[in-house]
């Protein structure tokens, strides 16, 4: 299976963007199927409003390391 990572934009219409050089390097045509895995990047704003704020001494990063265990 051959898999390549890049970052795409959700569209108006809920269909996700994909590269033009995405598709030649995968061989892609209409209507190929393709499996899919999303992973969303939380922005320090989103995550702050989600988890809220548990130490001024503790990072973002700490914070969602915490959650991860």
């Amino acid at each position: 299976m051959k898999v390549i990572h890049y970052t795409a934009k959700v569209l108006n219409d809920g269909h996700l963007s994909l590269q033009e050089n995405v598709k030649k390097e995968m061989g892609l045509a209409v209507n190929s199927t393709v499996k899919i895995t999303l992973e969303k990047t939380i922005h320090r704003d989103e995550a702050v409003d989600a988890f809220g704020v548990w130490s001024k001494e503790v990072t973002l990063k700490t914070e969602l390391n915490m959650l991860r265990t």
